[in-house]
Parts: structure tokens; sequence; C-alpha cells
């Protein structure tokens, strides 16, 4: 089994959901190593499942609009709400409660709501229509906002105090919340719903990231053998998390773009250390590497290059035919017959034998 873990994090809560309603563009770049290993596998039929470690309550959209169906998947946060046997349902505004004399005015982006004159709601949609989140206001400031899964429920709550992010309650099912973070400059806790302290270690944690940390080593404990391949998107946030890992695991890192600055010698010797392999997504990476430590202390290397591989032939308006050429004058006679039989077959299992017309020049 190949474990993938991948690096989709917002740039401003790190463990936050990088998903925006539909009318917002996000800066990243969507393609990325993890996407390019998933879709290789996709086609062979590997067993493989994706590990989820952010609060992604709308990655489900995020997989159909990227073309990924991944064999499985392990979302962490679904684990902590309780949120792993969710059947999707349609959800639309009638489904939900609202005051009598409610007035809701549509734009081609959003769906604001008044109330006796007043803001009372801001309800927008992700980019399959469905309810994404709905904003209430009280005042003329935010009071707090409904963060909806893509499945048809609601995920989360988060509270403002001042028009500023207070807390945010993360729910079960039932709309039980199972534990808050706070979201404050000065306090970064996460507080355990007394009613469910049982599913937990603690009852208070330091930031999210102490929470995650526990039920990543959780589940990699209880899920992985030592048969299992596991491959990390390599990211200074996360990165650490896996060192524990390594010592009982087979984990290979994943170096793509920019998003490991490779800079600090103790860091990348502190990563790699361990490790069967890693991957690049270019040449010049491992250069940088050798110059900063040594390639005696480099593990081996796959080159994986960056390229979309949505770009299928048949969506192409052209359609190039593919050359093979053979010197056959550095190869002994009796080895002929198994080079182009080795060639035929190749080019009978990636169906370009339609068209074939042998030439061979001796």
């Amino acid at each position: 089994m190949f474990y993938f873990v991948p690096s989709w994090y917002c740039q401003g809560r790190k463990w936050y959901s990088t998903a925006l309603p539909f009318y917002c563009s996000s800066n990243q770049m969507m393609f990325d190593d993890t996407m390019n290993l998933l879709q290789m596998f996709q086609p062979e039929k590997k067993d493989s499942t994706i590990l989820i470690l952010n609060y992604s309550p709308h990655i489900r959209t995020f997989f159909y609009q990227e073309r990924i169906e991944p064999a499985s998947m392990w979302n962490l946060f679904d684990n902590l709400q309780g949120l792993t046997d969710v059947l999707p349902r349609k959800l639309g505004l009638d489904d939900l409660k609202w005051p009598q004399g409610a007035e809701f005015f549509y734009t081609p982006f959003l769906v604001d709501v008044y109330l006796n004159q007043n803001h009372y709601a801001q309800i927008n949609f992700s980019q399959t229509g469905n309810i994404f989140d709905i904003i209430y206001f009280k005042n003329n400031q935010m009071d707090h906002r409904l963060v909806f899964d893509d499945r048809g429920i609601v995920s989360s709550v988060i509270y403002f105090e001042n028009n500023q992010p207070d807390h945010q309650d993360y729910l079960n099912p039932q709309g039980q919340w199972q534990f808050r973070e706070f979201l404050t400059r000065d306090n970064h806790q996460v507080l355990v719903n007394p009613e469910v302290q049982e599913a937990f270690a603690k009852d208070v944690y330091s930031d999210i990231e102490e929470l995650i940390k526990e039920k990543l080593d959780q589940y990699l404990s209880s899920a992985l053998t030592r048969d299992d391949m596991l491959i990390v998107s390599a990211n200074p946030q996360h990165n650490h998390l896996f060192h524990k890992a390594k010592r009982h695991y087979n984990l290979a890192f994943s170096f793509f773009g920019e998003r490991y600055p490779i800079e600090d010698k103790e860091k990348i010797l502190g990563d790699l250390q361990g490790t069967p392999f890693f991957i690049v997504d270019s040449f010049s990476k491992v250069q940088k590497m050798d110059e900063l430590i040594g390639k005696a202390q480099l593990p081996p290397y796959y080159e994986v290059a960056p390229y979309d591989i949505r770009l299928q032939a048949e969506e192409s308006q052209q359609e190039k035919p593919a050359t093979v050429y053979v010197n056959v004058d550095t190869l002994p006679q009796e080895h002929l017959q198994t080079v182009f039989r080795t060639i035929f077959d190749m080019m009978l299992e990636k169906e370009w034998m339609k068209d074939w017309n042998p030439e061979f020049g001796v």
C-alpha cells in the first residue's frame, strides 16, 4: 500500500482549509507533485491512500475539479469530528431555518439576507453550486459563520468578537462541538468538549498542531505496516511530524517547486536521514543538495518531471505520430529479434498499432 501526504495548505492559518467561494481565486498553484503521483497511480490500479492533515470540508469538491480519484482517503479532521460515514445530500436555502420576514437578494456572486432592513446574513456558494458558508451579522458586525461541508452538513462554526475571529467549534454530524480552537493573537489553545473527552488524550492542547500530531501518530501506528510506502510532499510545515515514522516505516520525501527552501543544511540532513530515497522534480535540486551537504550523505533519488499528465492525447487537436529509432549496427544479430519483439509489445500495449508501418534500416 502506498500512502501519500499532500501539501495543500492555507497561506494564512496553517492548518485551515484552502477552499474559497466560487467567485474568489487562489494565487496558489493547484497542480503539484502529489497530483502527478496520484494520477500516475490511477491507471495502474495501485492500492493507495491519501492522508489529508488539514481541515478540508470541501476536499471531495477539490478532487472532483482536479479529476483525482484516490483509491481511499483518510481525513484527519473528519476522524476527529466523527464525520467518517456521512452520506452526501443536496442542501438548499429552503432547508435552513430563517426568521419570518427575511428578504433574499440574489446577486451574480452571493445571496444577501436582510431582516427589518438590516443586513442579517451573507450566503456564499462553492464552485459546484453548494452552500459554501453563511456569515451572520449583528449590529452590522460579523457575529458567527457557519462553515459547510460539501456533503451538505454544517462542519464548524466560527464566532467573532469586534469583527475578528475569536474561536471555532468543530462539530460532529449531530451538531455537537467536539473541540474548540481559539483564534486570537494570544490564544491558540484547543479545548476538548468534556462529553467526548474519552476520544482524546488531553482536555486542553497548546494549539491545533499538537492535536494533529497526536491523531496522526495514532493512525500511522495502527494502519501502516513494514511493507507500506509513505510518500510525503516535503514541506517545513509538516516534515517534523514524520521524523518518528521514519524509524518504523518506509518513508520518502518529494521535493517540488519552491515549497521547500534548500538552504538549511541541518534541516535537509534531518529530513533525509533514515529515508531509503527521495523524489525531485528537477535535477537542479539534487545539485543544490549536493553542494550543501555532499553527495555521500544523499540517499538515492528519483526524478519525476512535474508535467500535468491530465493533458491526454484525446484532448489534443492534433496527434503527433510516435517514431521509434533503433541503431542495429551496435546490436548483435541474435538480439535483433528480441529488441523488435519488445518494441512491438510496447506499441501494442500503448495502442499505437492502428497505423503502424514498420520501416527498418540496416
